[in-house]
């Protein structure tokens, strides 16, 4: 797999190769406020990761995991 996303631990940051960042809270990708450092549009402290790398960090260690609904339909008769 190629790495199409950009991931900045430090920052808790995920981008796509567009330089979107994911906000975990609305679910979708924002443009970025930030500034580009380098004409690539790559943040010096991000490092390229796929998207199986991309979803592992999302879930365990972005601190907004997906988590499967549970709900209780009709009352407990």
């Amino acid at each position: 797999m190629s790495a199409i996303f950009r991931l900045d631990r430090s920052a808790r940051a995920l981008y796509n190769a567009k330089g979107q960042r994911w906000d975990p809270v609305a679910r979708s990708w924002r443009d970025s406020a930030e500034s580009t450092d380098t004409d690539q549009g790559e943040r010096p402290s991000s490092e390229p990761v796929d998207a199986l790398a991309a979803v592992t960090w999302l879930q365990r260690a972005s601190g907004h995991p997906i988590r499967v609904p549970i709900g209780v339909i009709g009352p407990r008769e």
